[in-house]
């Protein structure tokens, strides 16, 4: 296990990964196939990939992406490593490079969220990420409509093709933090009919627990919503009211919220 510390001094230990071939009957070797295994016990098994399959330690992904960061001269304000899956498979590193208030006293911190993982669920991506800094509410934003070199597939390039995309990758993402200062910005002051709140919910496929809690966040109100304050409902019941929920799946479901308010703004007429 390595030990990674971050920014605030808190101590994280990540596994490393580590491949060796795979026999039949104990001699035979498979061609063509890798196992995927924590470094020093093979018995501790991620996944069985192809040869072509290039895995990354979770180390030198958070390595590198603050050598990224400082060469372009951003400074990481805060920083969080978070892993799950078995044998700690999944990697989520979330940092904040700047904060701002798009209303008075509601600060917004702005930054990127960077997955990995050894048991091939999850690619090399990167995210943008916001978190409202009064309530800790996360906001994940999905490649989807942001930038096409954020997701990248380790399934058939080598290991320096993979740094040459990932810091395009992040140097695209750098560049494009200012779509989400306006993605926040639409949502604030934009009256939305309730209804179509629990619709969204609704599409969501959200468990009829968490639509609930939302409904009775928002009240009993009829006509409209603020949606910037419908938004924080539904993502501080998605951060905090989700316990057994693994980090994955919280994004997932955060990553599919932001599409459905992206459905919604399109039908607001713009200021």
């Amino acid at each position: 296990m390595v030990l990674v510390k971050t920014i605030t001094g808190d101590e994280v230990w990540l596994n490393e990964v580590e491949e060796s071939p795979i026999y039949v009957k104990g001699h035979l070797p498979v061609k063509g196939y890798k196992l995927l295994h924590v470094k020093g016990k093979p018995f501790r098994q991620y996944a069985v990939v192809t040869e072509n399959y290039t895995p990354i330690q979770h180390h030198k992904v958070i390595q590198k992406v603050r050598e990224i960061i400082d060469a372009y001269g951003f400074e990481i304000q805060d920083e969080t490593i978070e892993y799950s899956g078995r044998y700690r498979s999944r990697l989520f590193y979330k940092v904040i490079l700047w904060e701002y208030e798009p209303i008075a006293g509601d600060k917004i911190g702005l930054g990127l969220l960077i997955t990995n993982s050894y048991d091939t669920s999850l690619a090399l991506g990167i995210y943008g990420f916001a978190l409202r800094l009064v309530c800790t509410n996360e906001m994940v934003f999905s490649p989807k409509g942001w930038t096409d070199n954020q997701v990248i597939s380790l399934r058939t390039v080598h290991v320096g093709e993979v740094w040459e995309r990932f810091e395009e990758g992040l140097r695209e993402a750098l560049s494009n933090m200012e779509t989400l200062q306006i993605f926040i910005k639409r949502m604030i002051g934009a009256k939305i009919p309730v209804e179509e709140i629990i619709r969204m919910l609704n599409r969501m496929k959200l468990a009829e627990t968490y639509k609930l809690r939302i409904q009775e966040l928002i009240g009993k109100r009829k006509g409209y919503i603020d949606l910037w304050e419908a938004y924080n409902h539904i993502t501080y019941v998605l951060t905090h009211e989700t316990k057994k929920w693994d980090y994955m799946k919280r994004m997932e479901y955060l990553t599919k919220l932001n599409r459905e308010v992206e459905k919604v703004l399109a039908k607001v007429p713009r200021a």
